[in-house]
């Protein structure tokens, strides 16, 4: 039981929404943090970082993979 909630708090740390219009006519985006690895990691930690872009029917229409080392807050 509690795994799960750990599970799912950690899944939010390791990614980002950012709501509103995208670059590439989507709805919103979302950024997921990653270390030199691939796996998921806190974005104060991230290597690397693909974001993917939704449209408003929640449909990925947009991937931008990024190196994450010069990302500023």
């Amino acid at each position: 039981m509690f795994g799960n909630i750990e599970d799912e708090a950690m899944a939010n740390l390791t990614k980002t929404l950012a709501e509103g219009p995208t670059p590439n006519g989507g709805a919103y985006a979302v950024a997921y943090w990653q270390d030199r690895k691939g796996n998921p990691t806190t974005k104060d930690l991230a290597k690397k970082v693909k974001v993917v872009e939704f449209d408003a029917n929640d449909r990925a229409i947009f991937l931008t993979y990024a190196d994450a080392c010069g990302y500023v807050n």
